[in-house]
C-alpha cells in the first residue's frame, strides 16, 4: 500500500521536441498506468529552461533536431537539470560516446572521429562512416570506394570511421537497461542489400537472450554515460560482442518481441533513483 501511494504522489515530466513522438505517449500511458501524473515539457517553448529546472523526476527524449535545441539550453539549466541533459547529450553525440567508451575500455570496432582527408585517407573501403548526431540508422554510410568517402565527407566535414564487421551479416542486438540491469533484449536483421538492421531501416526484430557477458557489457556501457536507461546496440565479431553505441533515447519497438513491460520499468526507476543521477 505505501509504494501504490508513493508512485501516486509522484510526478514525472518528459522533454520532448514540439511534435508528440511515440515514445512520449507509450511512456505517459505507462505513467497512467501506474498512477504517476506526467506533464510533457514542449523544448521549443520559451518557458522550456524553467520548466526544466522545476522538474525533479525527468526523462529526455532527443533526436537530431532535439539536439541542438538542449546543447543551447545546458548553460540556464540548474545542477539535477544540467547533469541528466549533459548526459543524455553526450551518449546521442557518437563522438563524445565513442571516447567515453574507449576511456572505458568497453570493446568497440575500431573507430576513429575523422575531420581531415588525410585522416580518411588512411581507412580502406568497405568500412562505416557515421554522422556524430543521428539515430534510427540515418547518417550511418557503407563507404565502398574512396571516391564515396570523399563525397560524404565534403557533404558532413566531420564523421566517425568504423571498422565493417562483415561477418555480423547485418545483424546486431539491442540490450535495453533500466537502471543496472538488462531487462530485455532483441536480434534486428537486415533486409535485402541494406546493413543497417533498424528497425526504421525495416530490419526485422526477434527475442534475444543475452549472455551474461553481453549483459554485463551494456550496463557497464550504459552506466559510463550515467543513464538512468537506454539502449545498447551489440554486435558479434570474431573477437567477441562489440557495442556499436549506446542510445539514451530509445524507442519501444522491443515492446513487441518483450515480456517485460519497459515504459513501466523506466517509470518505476526514475522515481526510485534519487535525483535521477545514476
Amino acid at each position: 500500500m505505501l509504494a501504490c501511494y508513493y508512485f501516486k504522489m509522484s510526478q514525472i515530466t518528459i522533454a520532448t521536441i514540439g511534435i508528440d513522438p511515440s515514445g512520449v505517449k507509450v511512456l505517459t500511458e505507462a505513467s497512467q498506468k501506474l498512477g504517476v501524473k506526467t506533464s510533457v515539457i514542449n523544448i521549443n517553448n520559451k518557458s522550456a529552461v524553467d520548466e526544466l529546472n522545476a522538474s525533479s523526476k525527468l526523462i529526455i527524449r532527443i533526436g537530431p533536431k532535439g539536439y541542438y535545441i538542449y546543447e543551447k539550453m545546458l548553460p540556464g539549466l540548474h545542477y539535477r537539470a544540467n547533469a541528466i541533459v549533459a548526459n543524455v547529450l553526450s551518449a546521442f553525440n557518437k563522438a563524445s560516446s565513442m571516447c567515453l567508451l574507449t576511456a572505458g575500455n568497453v570493446p568497440m570496432p575500431r573507430s576513429e572521429l575523422v575531420s581531415n582527408m588525410v585522416q580518411l585517407s588512411s581507412w580502406e573501403p568497405p568500412y562505416v562512416l557515421k554522422v556524430p548526431v543521428g539515430n534510427q540508422g540515418e547518417g550511418v554510410y557503407l563507404v565502398s570506394s574512396a571516391v564515396e568517402a570523399e563525397r560524404i565527407f565534403h557533404e558532413h566535414k566531420l564523421l566517425i570511421a568504423q571498422e565493417l564487421i562483415e561477418e555480423a551479416k547485418g545483424s546486431d542486438k539491442r540490450l535495453f537497461v533500466v537502471g543496472n540491469e538488462v531487462i530485455s533484449a532483441m536480434r534486428r536483421q537486415s533486409v535485402g542489400d541494406d546493413f543497417r538492421a533498424n528497425v526504421h531501416q525495416g530490419g526485422i526484430v526477434h527475442p534475444y537472450t543475452p549472455t551474461s557477458q553481453e549483459i554485463a557489457m551494456a550496463v557497464k556501457a550504459s552506466g559510463i554515460h550515467k543513464l538512468s536507461f537506454s539502449g545498447v546496440d551489440m554486435i558479434d565479431s570474431l573477437r567477441g560482442p562489440l557495442v556499436l553505441e549506446v542510445n539514451p533515447s530509445p524507442g519501444f519497438a522491443i515492446q513487441a518481441v518483450s515480456d517485460q513491460p519497459i515504459a513501466e520499468r523506466i517509470i518505476k526507476n526514475v522515481i526510485a533513483n534519487t535525483g535521477d543521477i545514476l
